[in-house]
């Protein structure tokens, strides 16, 4: 990180084919071994196939037609954490003290912990059907490892909320 103060934000284009900021983040996590574009792909038959799910259930929101991109960013604000827990050494122990967060650093835990319980989920074989039924049991339910994931964040920093004041 930048001590000095000085330093300049880096613009990120979105990708393609939405020119979304988000599904660039999303690309970016799922790919493996640099193999970027097999990655989009990846993202992109799960975007067809929420296309399907959204008219095959007829799901509409305040507008009347529910996109994937919706369900999408939807999902991404249900996981992503309302603290982030900084580890702190006190009396020879070391103890995860909650500090507020922001809205960039929430977004990236969030979708690094969807795509890390998407990897988790053995019930399908395929990356793009593990990663569409992490978003749909996400999006209906609130289920699914990345929700455990982040209650299980909230839960340590509740716990922990004794030493904020050693921040």
């Amino acid at each position: 990180m930048n001590r000095s103060g000085n330093y300049r934000v880096i613009n990120i284009v979105g990708e393609p084919r939405y020119n979304s900021f988000l599904l660039h983040k999303i690309i970016n996590k799922t790919m493996l071994h640099g193999r970027k574009q097999k990655a989009a792909n990846i993202v992109y038959k799960v975007l067809e196939r929420l296309k399907e799910y959204c008219v095959k259930n007829n799901r509409k929101d305040d507008d009347n037609v529910l996109s994937e991109m919706h369900i999408i960013e939807t999902v991404i604000n249900k996981i992503q954490p309302k603290v982030f827990l900084r580890k702190k050494d006190i009396a020879s122990k070391t103890i995860m003290v909650p500090i507020s967060i922001s809205e960039n650093s929430a977004i990236k835990r969030a979708i690094a912990w969807l795509v890390q319980g998407s990897r988790l989920r053995t019930t399908e074989k395929k990356f793009e059907d593990k990663l569409f039924a992490e978003i749909i049991e996400v999006y209906e339910e609130e289920k699914g490892e990345s929700i455990k994931k982040r209650n299980n964040y909230h839960r340590i920093a509740k716990d922990n909320e004794a030493f904020v004041h050693y921040v």
